[in-house]
């Protein structure tokens, strides 16, 4: 299991999330949690001879309300992040972790309606905890429209993020060694006009919590190169923000 997974699974999250929607019409609770084995069909043909029953059409709209909400909030809230470090933090964000653990956390699993001889299994399935939620937030955009899905989506799947450093596994490849290599490659024999510093930038939001962010000046053969600025996440030690930079400049350099 990886160390966002098994952060996920030990966080105590249910107080910090937003009361469930209580304006939901009866029959689109019942869909929202109804499983495709109650239908006695395991798969559906491309279209159906009615409309559907189940949720899964609820879900994949809900999957792509959650994805747009994070995505979204990452954009206008950390502004120096790159496309790819948006990705990698949204897939976080939005995998079967994460949804899972708030669906249980709104015990969404133990109202799933299934096939008396798969629900068992089906309850503690993560993928169908997670399209519970997921179905659940189609749900709210099918009765309430898109901004009422997005507010609760964000302030729902945000909160594992909030309170955690999600790019450490991006940071994996990005550690201390770089900045060695950097203070090598500067110190070898015949390296005149080789030298690096970094910038340290403002400091954004709580003091206690803040976007650290940088950028690192590389010199060499009299051309000057800048990488960055870049902003870190909420609470993220500014040597980490070093780190990202170092890793960037010696991809840059052929060092790595």
């Amino acid at each position: 299991m990886s160390s966002f997974a098994t952060y996920v699974e030990n966080l105590d999250f249910k107080s910090s999330l937003p009361p469930l929607p209580l304006d939901l019409p009866l029959d689109l609770v019942v869909k929202s949690r109804t499983h495709t084995s109650l239908l006695g069909s395991a798969l559906r043909s491309f279209e159906t001879a009615g409309k559907a029953q189940d949720y899964q059409r609820l879900e994949h709209l809900g999957d792509k309300m959650i994805g747009a909400a994070t995505t979204m909030y990452l954009f206008n809230e950390h502004l120096f992040l790159t496309c790819g470090a948006m990705t990698t933090i949204a897939g976080l964000v939005v995998s079967n972790n994460t949804l899972s653990a708030i669906s249980r956390a709104y015990n969404l699993h133990q109202h799933l309606r299934a096939h008396p001889a798969q629900i068992s299994s089906l309850r503690n399935n993560s993928g169908v905890q997670a399209d519970l939620f997921e179905a659940l937030v189609g749900s709210i955009y099918v009765n309430s429209g898109t901004q009422a899905a997005l507010d609760f989506a964000t302030s729902s799947s945000l909160v594992v993020y909030g309170s955690y450093d999600a790019y450490d596994e991006y940071e994996e490849d990005c550690g201390p060694g770089d900045i060695m290599l950097l203070e090598e490659w500067k110190m070898q024999v015949r390296s005149r006009g080789r030298d690096y510093h970094f910038e340290r930038g403002p400091s954004i939001g709580l003091s206690n919590v803040p976007h650290h962010s940088g950028s690192l000046v590389v010199q060499h053969n009299g051309v000057t190169q800048t990488f960055g600025p870049i902003q870190g996440i909420r609470g993220q030690k500014y040597k980490i923000v070093q780190q990202r930079l170092a890793h960037a400049a010696c991809e840059y350099l052929g060092l790595i």
